[in-house]
């Protein structure tokens, strides 16, 4: 019987696959962890896939459940090496049937002798594929028995510090909202003061008996005088508030001071659109974050301190970018 060469092709390829499972099916794997404290932990490492595997029953491995969560380097070849050997079957199978119907369905001889030709090829790389791992054995086992050494453990060195780095990270946030608390603390003050010379000035031009143009000029630097106050009386109310108060009560606290806030525009200032506007999409956001996290199921007290802050950063950001533009 002559072999063609794309029979020859497709044994070179299956005999690559039995190599790989040969020399990857016997290497263990193994991972020496080093913490900060110079001790060394050897294992196994375990790799979660992304999706599940159906799993594939062998004599040594019976399945336990229809999917594979998670696999070792070592088990990961073998069901490589195991579901070559199952597509390869299929395969075979497939074309055995394919090449029997060819022959059955026809009178020609060519056609035959293409249906002929395809049972051959598919019986021999079934065979192939049965018998290669047995023969290899069978001749001597060191063929398939290769040394755990193969390949040199794996040193993995860490350093197990993350909690002083949350702390850190957290400490350099704090001295932020500090530096923020200081910096608009010292803006309400000038702003309030500022209030105080619009209303003195308003009140001797109005005594002077100056025109509408003048009083009417001095009434909208005393609005928006007023407006800035108000913006900075929130924003400073925001940015006290302690990180581990809770969100429920950091979301009533936001919500009453926004509404002072409002009220304050409106009954001393007048009306400014662009103050009210900016006070109600902090607001918005604000009130968005912290009802999403509220309903985290994997809300923990750490998540909900992080949540308030950024509250916080985000407050001072929206509301500093408002000043800026007037």
């Amino acid at each position: 019987m002559t072999t063609s060469p794309k029979t020859i092709k497709i044994s070179a390829i299956l005999l690559l696959l039995i190599g790989m499972f040969v020399i990857g099916g016997n290497i263990n794997v193994q991972a020496q962890v080093t913490d900060s404290k110079g001790n060394v932990n050897s294992s196994t490492p375990s790799y979660t896939l992304l999706e599940p595997l159906p799993c594939i029953p062998t004599a040594d491995k019976p399945c336990e459940k229809a999917t594979i969560d998670s696999v070792t380097f070592q088990d990961y070849v073998q069901y490589a090496f195991d579901l070559a050997i199952a597509v390869a079957a299929f395969a075979a199978v497939f074309m055995i049937i394919w090449g029997g119907f060819q022959y059955m369905s026809t009178d020609a001889w060519e056609q035959k002798s293409e249906g002929i030709k395809k049972l051959k090829n598919a019986v021999l790389g079934l065979l192939l594929i049965l018998s290669s791992y047995l023969i290899l054995k069978t001749i001597d086992p060191r063929l398939v028995n290769i040394p755990t050494s193969f390949v040199k453990p794996l040193v993995l060195n860490y350093d197990n510090s993350g909690s002083d780095f949350i702390s850190r990270l957290n400490g350099q946030i704090n001295s932020f909202i500090s530096q923020q608390q200081q910096t608009v603390a010292a803006e309400l003050d000038q702003e309030k003061n500022a209030v105080i010379d619009l209303q003195n000035k308003l009140k001797q031009d109005q005594a002077n008996g100056a025109d509408a143009i003048t009083l009417a000029r001095d009434q909208n630097k005393l609005n928006e005088a007023v407006s800035n106050v108000a913006v900075s009386s929130y924003n400073l109310t925001i940015l006290n508030l302690r990180p581990d108060m809770g969100l429920g009560a950091f979301l009533q606290t936001e919500k009453d001071a926004y509404n002072s806030s409002i009220q304050e525009i409106a009954k001393n200032g007048g009306s400014n659109p662009a103050a009210v506007k900016a006070l109600y999409d902090t607001d918005a956001q604000i009130q968005q974050l912290i009802k999403t996290q509220i309903s985290n199921p994997n809300l923990t007290p750490a998540i909900a301190s992080s949540t308030i802050q950024s509250a916080q950063s985000i407050t001072r950001g929206l509301l500093q970018n408002f000043k800026a533009q007037q």
